[in-house]
């Protein structure tokens, strides 16, 4: 068992190290490695490097971590995770905040010091980390909170309680439909997400779009993931 003398933030940089130089683990960790795609989603916070000679990050040691406890390889232990999770504070007050934008629309102030950029929400820039998974994600809401969830749970963040900021356009701006549209998908994502599906590898069941807005409440106050 090679977590059992995790027991200090120091020691994850060391077994780091033990990892890369073991064989049969570092196979392991580089299948762990493919199946990990967040790249690809756009999300800024778990950009995975192509090269196999890489230094494993903690949410792949993570990975091994999880896999090995549910082969019977380790035990499970809560500090393990809590060593290996990334940026503790993002979930310390036992809320996972998430930033959803929206899609791309005309604003109507004229402010100078505005920033302004095509295809992006008014105030905005593609390099921020919200607004470039935005962008990967075509601003779907769905997709946006579904794939911030994703790189919370990998990262070994609790999602079970959300608080999502939703940022862009000017608000009241948007059409009420649409705004309707945004906080309808949210609550979708939220109660369509399980962390346990989600990290056996499986695909989420996806409920009814056409479920009213007061459905979808009633049914996240039971929900894994409850907004």
């Amino acid at each position: 068992m090679i977590f059992n003398d995790l027991k200090k933030e120091i020691g994850v940089e060391k077994l780091k190290k033990r990892i890369t130089k073991d064989p049969a683990l570092f196979v392991r960790l580089l299948e762990i490695r493919k199946k990990m795609k967040y790249s690809r989603r756009g999300d800024a916070t778990l950009s995975l490097h192509g090269s196999s000679y890489d230094m494993p990050t903690n949410a792949e040691i993570l990975g091994l971590y999880r896999e090995m406890c549910t082969r019977g390889e380790e035990e499970t232990d809560p500090e393990v995770e809590r060593l290996l999770r990334k940026i503790k504070t993002k979930s310390n007050s036992g809320v996972a905040v998430i930033s959803l934008l929206t899609k791309p629309f005309p604003c109507p102030g004229r402010c100078t010091y505005c920033p302004t950029e095509a295809n992006m929400p008014k105030s905005y820039l593609s390099k921020e980390p919200a607004a470039a998974r935005a962008l990967a994600n075509e601003f779907d809401p769905r997709k946006q909170i579904f794939s911030r969830i994703e790189a919370l749970v990998t990262n070994g963040h609790a999602v079970d309680k959300i608080e999502i900021i939703i940022i862009g356009g000017t608000w009241s701006f948007y059409h009420s439909s649409y705004r309707e549209y945004i906080i309808k998908e949210c609550f979708r994502a939220c109660n369509d997400f399980d962390s346990a599906i989600f990290l056996e590898g499986k695909s989420s069941s996806f409920q009814d779009p056409d479920l009213s807005l007061v459905e979808l409440q009633k049914i996240n106050e039971n929900a894994k993931c409850r907004a």
